[in-house]
């Protein structure tokens, strides 16, 4: 088996926020290239700014909602880095109200990816490959 030692780990790009409540668990609805989709509140992480910090500002900006990490739940493979996904608590208000991403500011509202959010039965999603994931961290 090859030495692995030797590479370099690939940077983390992007982060993202699981938030559980009630046994449902925080999606938002994107809308890419005449695709719908359901997915974690996520982001890219900006120059400086941690991961965790990431994971919380993505929660706040898509969903208008402030928590805090909680811990680290899983790597997920992202173009040429990784995805680093984060349990958060809810710190502040639970009304959850659809946000916004600050690069799509100068677009239409049905230009925008992020179309919607919902507190997603985590029964109905255990199928989808992030919510699989944090069921399998959290022993769900």
């Amino acid at each position: 088996m090859p030495d692995r030692s030797d590479r370099p780990e690939p940077p983390v790009l992007r982060a993202c926020a699981a938030v559980i409540r009630d046994e449902k668990i925080l999606m938002v609805r994107h809308v890419y290239e005449g695709r719908s989709y359901w997915t974690l509140p996520s982001g890219r992480i900006d120059e400086g700014e941690s991961p965790e910090a990431a994971a919380e500002r993505e929660l706040l900006e898509e969903t208008g909602l402030t928590g805090q990490v909680v811990r680290l739940l899983f790597d997920e493979d992202f173009l040429d880095g990784l995805c680093r996904c984060f349990l958060l608590e809810l710190t502040g208000s639970s009304e959850a109200v659809l946000g916004h991403d600050p690069e799509e500011a100068h677009l239409e509202v049905h230009q925008k990816m992020l179309q919607e959010l919902a507190w997603q039965p985590l029964e109905s999603f255990k199928n989808d490959s992030q919510v699989a994931q944090v069921i399998l961290a959290l022993k769900l």
